[in-house]
């Protein structure tokens, strides 16, 4: 129970105690009650199947997982070729969506524990539940770059960064990213094939980066590299 609750039952206590203390065992009678009422409710949510909440929390998670994978390749496509600001800007707006995902899936995940406390069926769907979990704490920073990468070429976009090389090669690792965080989503999907190996095998180095750019270029690379540590399991 919340401290709200707790707190509550306590000032209940103690009015029931003043309001009925002119009768002799009056806290008595009531705590018979409370313990009838008490015994019944159990008993009821023993026969009734209580509903369990973790079926919509794992297809919320895989949702927003492959909703991340295609951001980290809108962000790779705004490097491909020139954008105007409408472009860049729609796509911002999309990355920043992200947040409000993660915050429903945490209010999901939330749901899905209080559905199994004191559930008769909750042993079978612990496990299923950590492991929603875990995928989650993994895929929370990568959003988080992702926005990151995202507000950072709506911020310092220049057409001509599509012809740094530095930039072209980053491009496709994105991509090789964005590939791997799909598979990510699915590993432990049911009925999910199992992932094709992993395309992002080594990290991009770039040996000098141009003096124009090499403030987003950098920014971006350091975000791939935590995007690609939290796919790997190699940050945790």
């Amino acid at each position: 129970m919340s401290p709200t609750s707790t707190n509550q039952i306590a000032i209940s206590a103690l009015l029931m105690i003043a309001l009925g203390g002119l009768q002799l065992g009056y806290g008595f009678e009531r705590l018979i009650e409370t313990a009838i009422g008490a015994a019944i409710g159990v008993v009821v949510n023993a026969m009734v199947v209580a509903p369990v909440r973790v079926l919509p929390v794992q297809t919320a998670i895989s949702d927003l997982t492959q909703r991340s994978a295609t951001m980290l390749r809108r962000v790779g496509d705004a490097l491909a070729q020139p954008r105007d600001q409408g472009w860049l800007a729609e796509m911002h707006t999309e990355a920043r969506t992200l947040q409000s995902e993660r915050s429903r899936v945490h209010a999901l995940l939330r749901q899905a524990r209080e559905s199994l406390r004191l559930n008769p069926r909750g042993g079978r769907y612990r496990r299923a539940l950590a492991d929603a979990d875990e995928l989650f704490q993994r895929l929370q920073p990568i959003t988080i770059q992702i926005v990151g990468m995202s507000r950072a070429v709506h911020d310092l976009y220049s057409p001509d960064l599509v012809d740094d090389p530095s930039v072209i090669g980053m491009v496709e690792e994105i991509r090789r990213a964005a590939h791997d965080l799909e598979g990510l989503g699915r590993a432990d999907a049911p009925g999910e094939p199992a992932p094709e190996p992993p395309a992002l095998t080594a990290p991009y180095t770039i040996p000098r980066p141009d003096p124009d750019h090499w403030v987003l270029i950098g920014s971006l690379m350091e975000d791939l590299r935590r995007v690609r540590g939290r796919i790997t399991g190699e940050l945790e």
